[in-house]
């Protein structure tokens, strides 16, 4: 249950990411949901290091390149705008992964045996 209350003079909002793609992604697509802690309230959105700009939620991003993004969103209630705006970060990772090398299977009645040869790589 999102919860909000009406913003009273000198009050900053609390801005909460309700709904965000998970750590790592495989969809190039995104969606976010947020709210405010105090209503009215407007939104201003940005992805990675593009300008801000309005936005209300849900908001939705497509066409996102491999790799790392970031996205924040900062509410704005009774002229105070949240001063430390909610931010989420995740990477698209669409790339499969390598398929192992001299694949063998042997197969009887009652087992199959399997063996194959990989390589190990190391990511940072």
């Amino acid at each position: 249950m999102v919860s909000a209350t009406t913003p009273t003079a000198g009050t900053a909002p609390d801005t909460v990411i309700d709904s965000q793609p998970a750590t790592r992604a495989s969809s190039i697509s995104v969606a976010f949901s947020f709210h405010s802690t105090l209503t009215p309230a407007s939104f201003s959105c940005k992805l990675d290091a593009a300008a801000a700009a309005s936005c209300t939620s849900p908001v939705s991003y497509t066409g996102l390149s491999q790799g790392s993004h970031a996205f924040t969103v900062a509410a704005t209630a009774n002229g105070i705008t949240d001063p430390t705006p909610a931010t989420t970060t995740w990477t698209v990772d669409t790339v499969a992964p390598s398929v192992p090398t001299g694949l063998a299977a042997s197969a009887s009645l009652t087992s199959v045996a399997l063996t194959w040869t990989g390589v190990r790589t190391s990511t940072g």
